[in-house]
Formats: C-alpha cells, structure tokens, sequence
C-alpha cells in the first residue's frame, strides 16, 4: 500500500559524508544528515539537511559553500519543501 517502505529507510542523527572529486583531483565533501522529525502543514515529515563545501585548494579554482534543507512527507516519500543556498 502506497510508497511507505516497512522498515524505516532514515534514522534520525544518522550521517553520511561524501567526497568530492573533479577529474581526479580531491576538491571537498558533501554532507548528509537526517534531523529531528517535523511538521510540514500538519503532515508528518523527515527533515534533511546536506552541506557540499569545496577544500582549500580548490577554492583557488572554484569556492563552493552550498546547503540545502529539505522536507520528505513520512507517509508518501515526496517532497514536501525545499530550500537551496548557493554561494
């Protein structure tokens, strides 16, 4: 019934880091984190943060310093909200 999975696909607190590289040269990470339940109009939602930022060496080349945050409805796994900074 629906898209809800039987077992819960996020944890809250859980972590997860990536690296980031461009054409084989390390230039930063991309992190991922599940935060505390919330309420999206009155529909019960996971909330996720994720933050990419570029390494000191490859500011040089080109600065990233993004983050994102964002709203997944419990029941149905869609969207809910999503806000995007870019820097």
């Amino acid at each position: 019934d629906g898209r809800r999975p039987k077992s819960d696909p996020f944890r809250v607190g859980e972590k997860v880091t990536f690296g980031i590289s461009y054409f084989n040269i390390t230039a930063g990470e991309l992190n991922m984190e599940v935060k505390p339940m919330a309420s999206v109009n009155g529909q019960k939602a996971y909330h996720f943060e994720v933050n990419g930022r570029s390494n000191s060496f490859f500011n040089k080349i080109y600065a990233v310093e993004d983050s994102a945050t964002t709203y997944l409805s419990y029941d149905d796994l869609i969207p809910l909200n999503l806000q995007i900074s870019i820097k």
